[in-house]
């Protein structure tokens, strides 16, 4: 399994049984959720989901081998803050999402996260889903099957920082 994000890449090569790379057609079962130019660089597209890419062996057409990829949907975003600023980010996660991933990283200073479910995270207190206190701007809450419906994502600027970036991914159905 590999993730990949609407319009980011991943460079594919196909290796041979002796570890030397060989030459071969890339192709994708549905190019609406997955581009694969004629190099192997795979593009996520509009719809996400599950996507086949094929490779097939350039001297022998009948050989073929598929690799499943997953294209995840959801936002990155370069975020600032003051220390105890309080800002709230939501994301839509559709029914059948498997997982959704939320992270804050690099940058400055020290912010933290909380998510909740249809409501305003209120740090330390129920319904919050997960809550990430990390020292620095080093936060990740992992949820399986998250419900469908609204996410509400809570960044709180324990100290004052700069530049980190916030995702929001779900592994679309």
């Amino acid at each position: 399994f590999k993730g990949i994000g609407l319009g980011e890449t991943l460079q594919l090569t196909a290796i041979g049984a002796d570890g030397a790379p060989v030459s071969v057609t890339w192709a994708s079962d549905d190019a609406n959720v997955a581009a694969v130019s004629a190099n192997g660089l795979v593009t996520g597209a509009h719809a996400g989901g599950p996507v086949g890419v094929i490779a097939t062996l350039s001297s022998d057409p009948t050989e073929t081998q598929a690799s499943s990829i997953t294209v995840l949907k959801g936002f990155t975003k370069l975020i600032a803050g003051g220390t105890g600023t309080d800002v709230i980010y939501t994301i839509d996660v559709p029914a059948g999402a498997t997982k959704l991933t939320v992270t804050l990283k690099g940058g400055t200073g020290d912010a933290d996260i909380a998510i909740a479910f249809n409501t305003t995270p209120t740090w330390h207190t129920p319904p919050d889903v997960c809550e990430s206190g990390a020292a620095g701007n080093a936060e990740s809450c992992v949820i399986n099957n998250p419900a469908a419906g609204k996410w509400y994502i809570l960044v709180n600027g324990y100290e004052a920082y700069a530049g980190a970036t916030l995702s929001a991914i779900y592994t679309s159905p």
